[in-house]
């Protein structure tokens, strides 16, 4: 007979026939993907995080590092990085509007005279700095690199003469949805790397 489901504020316990992973009675704990996932404790019926690096058993961190998937994966992250970088420089040359973050990093850049990619760097390290020492939140590899690389990327494809400008409405809404297409396409490329 299966045993019956027991809800409360304070905790209740899954039972082991429901087949959902809780401490040591699941082996898709062993699994779980590397940003940390919540569930209760069978023993204590408090909530426990349990985090898995993304390596594979028995082996380093500087084994993990010197990995092919660790390096695909971070090819991955670079190429979406990129394609991020190329679709806010399309939304910014199309001239027809902004999403509102760019907003901020272009008004901020209109009045310091920093270049949009600098600002946008220096609001990231600021959301950062808080989330680490105020809400105690560790940046990952993909946080810090998302801080430190779409920002040059901006700049520089800014810069290029053959980078597509416009000033018609048309036009610019094609650029502008060309922009939000590519972002998509960065949005899919760098999940795969959060997957790993």
């Amino acid at each position: 007979m299966r045993q019956r489901m027991q809800f409360g504020v304070s905790g209740g316990r899954w039972p082991d026939d429901v087949g959902l992973p809780h401490e040591g009675s699941h082996p898709a704990c062993a699994t779980m993907p590397s940003w940390g996932h919540q569930w209760r404790s069978s023993d204590e019926g408090n909530l426990s995080v349990k985090k898995d690096e993304g390596r594979l058993p028995g082996t380093s961190r500087w084994d993990h590092y010197r990995s092919w998937m660790f390096w695909s994966h971070m090819a991955r992250l670079q190429l979406g990085l990129f394609l991020f970088g190329l679709a806010v420089s399309l939304m910014l040359e199309a001239n027809i509007g902004l999403d509102p973050w760019s907003s901020l990093h272009d008004a901020l850049s209109e009045k310091s005279g920093l270049s949009f990619g600098r600002i946008a760097q220096g609001v990231g390290l600021l959301l950062i700095l808080f989330s680490a020492f105020v809400l105690s939140v560790k940046p990952g590899v993909a946080t810090v690199l998302n801080m430190l690389v779409i920002g040059p990327w901006v700049d520089l494809l800014r810069e290029v003469t053959w980078f597509p400008t416009q000033s018609g409405y048309l036009w610019g809404s094609v650029q502008f949805v060309s922009g939000v297409l590519v972002m998509g396409l960065a949005t899919a490329s760098r999940w795969g790397w959060l997957k790993r």
